[in-house]
């Protein structure tokens, strides 16, 4: 047998769409900050949070396959250019890295909303105003760009 590894590459773009809809259908709809009740926000962090948890890493190794095939795709789109190109595949892969990043923040987020909610259901911070404003900073911060549209 060949040691001809080449159609690995390839296949970390579809190992990206299977973990990102499996994290996608774990993690569920998170509450609309803008129209519900904080309690049902809250509520939905602190029972959900063990799969809003699971469902941010498995989002973040999606993303990072994402890169991987990001890499791949820009080898081809190089070849494709010829001699003396080299631009187009240097922007899509700088797409790439962008939309990785999101979902690394996306994902980073979600954790932290999730870890921080089970933290104070369990008792295990306080109440103050300081952390009520970290929680809602996370929240504002996952969901600024649906709220504008």
């Amino acid at each position: 047998m060949g040691t001809n590894r080449d159609w690995i590459a390839p296949l970390t773009g579809l190992a990206f769409v299977v973990l990102a809809i499996v994290a996608f259908a774990i993690g569920g709809e998170p509450p609309d900050v803008t129209e519900d009740p904080v309690e049902e926000v809250v509520d939905f962090y602190v029972d959900n949070d063990s799969a809003q948890m699971f469902s941010a890493g498995l989002a973040a190794i999606a993303g990072t396959l994402f890169v991987f095939f990001g890499g791949y795709l820009r080898k081809v789109l190089r070849d494709a250019e010829g001699p003396g190109g080299g631009f187009l595949s240097a922007v899509a892969f700088a797409g790439v890295i962008i939309f990785a990043v999101g979902l690394a923040i996306d994902s980073t987020i979600s954790f932290a909303l999730a870890d921080l909610q089970a933290a104070l259901a369990a008792g295990e911070l306080d109440r103050s105003p300081r952390t009520r404003l970290v929680a809602a900073g996370l929240l504002a911060a996952r969901d600024a760009p649906t709220a504008r549209q």
